[in-house]
């Protein structure tokens, strides 16, 4: 299918990179028997125990000044760390950047910093080029439609003046096909319709493989691989994909729609 790894068993995984000069760690954390339902959900910052949680984690990970944008559906927007203007002061020492008017999926972070943020199966694209480490949100109407998020980071990157062939992209805890299915033969008809429409259009575009059956089986690394192969990127890779059972949430569990991971990044250098 891909050469995606599964996600080990744990509550707790990690993937570090390096390259062009750049050298990062990303962080899965799974919420505990300690978190109501929604884990850790950002719409949760306004708690003082949530906050306390979520800055022990970036502390304890060296990361004292975290990028945090606010996700929305498909923004498409990839921006820098001057787009963040509202800061949250948080215990440990831990300083956070959020900017709840001006939706991003993505930011750049510079060295000595780090991205957040709560996910729940969407996948999260670590672009690295020219010095320039961006983080990106990868959900999957940000990846089925006509325009995709690597369209938006493959602007960035060449407003930066940085070229293509320099930039490697990787894609991080997506959630696995066999969980994200979108039924052909929906009991509802409307969504067997809407479901019928999606698997045309990606299959006209890219294949049958990135939909699957008639379950639907939506693959994220497929679309991810399939809309970023045009640019050459230097390097397209993914890894640690999520599977029922792992101990990561996604919103096609059961009982869990509103819960969320943890996600971190660190630069180093």
């Amino acid at each position: 299918m891909n050469d995606s790894t599964l996600m080990p068993r744990a509550r707790k995984s990690y993937f570090k990179g390096s390259g062009d000069g750049v050298e990062y760690t990303i962080h899965i954390i799974a919420p505990d028997q300690t978190h109501d339902n929604t884990g850790w959900s950002y719409k949760n910052l306004d708690k003082p125990i949530f906050r306390a949680r979520v800055a022990q984690e970036h502390a304890s990970r060296g990361v004292y000044k975290v990028l945090a944008p606010a996700v929305a559906t498909s923004s498409m927007n990839i921006g820098e760390r001057k787009d963040l203007n509202t800061p949250i002061y948080m215990p440990y020492g831990v300083l956070m950047l959020r900017n709840p008017d001006f939706p991003l999926d993505g930011v750049s972070v510079d060295p000595g910093e780090g991205i957040s943020g709560s996910y729940a199966g969407c996948g999260f694209i670590v672009g690295n080029g020219g010095g320039i480490l961006t983080g990106t949100h990868a959900g999957r109407a940000g990846l089925v439609g006509e325009r995709t998020i690597v369209d938006s980071l493959a602007e960035f990157y060449k407003k930066k003046g940085v070229p293509l062939g320099r930039v490697s992209l990787r894609l991080l805890f997506s959630i696995d096909p066999e969980l994200f299915t979108h039924p052909l033969n929906h009991e509802d008809p409307e969504w067997a319709e809407k479901n019928q429409a999606l698997a045309h259009s990606l299959h006209a575009r890219y294949g049958p493989e990135v939909m699957r059956g008639i379950e639907g089986k939506l693959d994220l690394d497929l679309l991810f691989r399939a809309s970023a192969k045009p640019y050459r990127f230097r390097e397209i890779a993914s890894s640690r994909m999520i599977r029922r059972g792992s101990g990561f949430v996604t919103t096609r569990e059961p009982g869990m729609k509103d819960s969320r991971n943890l996600i971190i990044l660190a630069r180093h250098r």
